[in-house]
Protein backbone atom coordinates (compact mmCIF):
# COMPACT_ATOMS: atom_id res chain seq x y z
CA UNK A 1 0.00 0.00 0.00
CA UNK A 2 1.14 3.45 -0.69
CA UNK A 3 0.13 7.08 -0.36
CA UNK A 4 -0.01 8.93 -3.48
CA UNK A 5 0.16 12.62 -4.40
CA UNK A 6 -0.33 14.76 -7.80
CA UNK A 7 1.21 17.59 -5.46
CA UNK A 8 -2.57 18.80 -4.81
CA UNK A 9 -4.12 15.68 -3.32
CA UNK A 10 -3.16 13.08 -0.66
CA UNK A 11 -4.85 9.41 -0.92
CA UNK A 12 -3.70 5.84 -0.89
CA UNK A 13 -3.98 3.46 -3.66
CA UNK A 14 -5.67 1.54 -1.72
CA UNK A 15 -6.61 2.11 1.78
CA UNK A 16 -8.38 5.11 3.05
CA UNK A 17 -7.32 3.65 7.07
CA UNK A 18 -3.84 4.05 5.91
CA UNK A 19 -4.92 7.58 4.35
CA UNK A 20 -6.27 8.68 7.55
CA UNK A 21 -3.19 7.34 9.47
CA UNK A 22 -0.68 8.91 7.61
CA UNK A 23 -2.43 11.87 7.31
CA UNK A 24 -2.72 12.66 10.95
CA UNK A 25 0.20 10.87 12.55
CA UNK A 26 2.42 12.13 10.08
CA UNK A 27 1.10 15.24 8.73
CA UNK A 28 -1.09 16.53 11.45
CA UNK A 29 -3.75 16.93 9.22
CA UNK A 30 -7.12 16.96 10.89
CA UNK A 31 -10.20 14.51 9.90
CA UNK A 32 -12.08 16.85 9.18
CA UNK A 33 -10.15 18.27 6.10
CA UNK A 34 -10.79 14.50 4.60
CA UNK A 35 -12.33 15.47 1.30
CA UNK A 36 -14.49 12.48 0.54
CA UNK A 37 -15.45 12.74 -2.91
CA UNK A 38 -17.06 9.32 -4.08
CA UNK A 39 -14.38 8.69 -7.20
CA UNK A 40 -11.17 10.09 -5.56
CA UNK A 41 -11.54 10.26 -1.71
CA UNK A 42 -8.40 12.92 -0.76
CA UNK A 43 -7.01 15.46 1.86
CA UNK A 44 -6.12 18.56 -0.07
CA UNK A 45 -2.00 19.55 0.10
CA UNK A 46 -2.92 23.33 0.40
CA UNK A 47 0.96 24.64 0.57
CA UNK A 48 3.90 24.10 -0.98
CA UNK A 49 4.80 23.00 3.08
CA UNK A 50 2.67 20.51 3.21
CA UNK A 51 3.41 18.66 -0.21
CA UNK A 52 7.21 19.28 0.88
CA UNK A 53 6.24 17.30 4.03
CA UNK A 54 3.98 14.40 2.74
CA UNK A 55 7.10 13.34 0.48
CA UNK A 56 9.53 13.51 3.42
CA UNK A 57 6.94 10.76 5.36
CA UNK A 58 6.67 9.05 2.41
CA UNK A 59 4.08 9.78 0.28
CA UNK A 60 5.11 8.92 -3.88
CA UNK A 61 4.93 11.82 -5.81
CA UNK A 62 3.16 11.16 -9.22
CA UNK A 63 2.71 12.81 -12.41
CA UNK A 64 -1.19 13.79 -13.02
CA UNK A 65 -1.72 10.74 -15.57
CA UNK A 66 -0.31 8.65 -13.34
CA UNK A 67 -2.47 9.49 -10.01
CA UNK A 68 -5.46 9.22 -11.85
CA UNK A 69 -4.57 5.79 -13.32
CA UNK A 70 -3.75 4.65 -9.61
CA UNK A 71 -7.14 5.77 -8.16
CA UNK A 72 -8.92 4.30 -11.03
CA UNK A 73 -7.30 0.73 -10.47
CA UNK A 74 -8.06 1.22 -6.51
CA UNK A 75 -11.81 2.13 -7.48
CA UNK A 76 -11.85 -0.62 -9.87
CA UNK A 77 -10.13 -3.17 -6.76
CA UNK A 78 -12.50 -2.17 -4.74
CA UNK A 79 -15.36 -2.79 -7.40
CA UNK A 80 -14.12 -6.51 -8.20
CA UNK A 81 -14.27 -7.11 -4.45
CA UNK A 82 -17.61 -5.94 -3.64
CA UNK A 83 -19.18 -7.61 -7.04
CA UNK A 84 -20.56 -4.18 -8.46
CA UNK A 85 -19.75 -3.44 -12.14
CA UNK A 86 -17.26 -0.93 -13.52
CA UNK A 87 -17.79 1.84 -15.30
CA UNK A 88 -18.02 0.21 -19.21
CA UNK A 89 -17.89 -3.21 -18.27
CA UNK A 90 -20.73 -6.02 -18.19
CA UNK A 91 -21.91 -7.29 -14.94
CA UNK A 92 -19.74 -8.87 -12.97
CA UNK A 93 -22.62 -11.15 -10.77
CA UNK A 94 -24.23 -14.03 -12.04
CA UNK A 95 -27.73 -13.52 -14.28
CA UNK A 96 -30.60 -13.55 -11.61
CA UNK A 97 -27.88 -12.24 -9.09
CA UNK A 98 -28.74 -8.17 -9.99
CA UNK A 99 -29.44 -6.02 -7.28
Amino acid sequence: MTIITDGVHLTSDESMLELHAFANHRLGLRRSWFQPHPIHPHYDLTTPNALKRAIAAGAVLLTPHEFVASYRARNAKIDLQAGRRAPGQDSLMEPGMEN
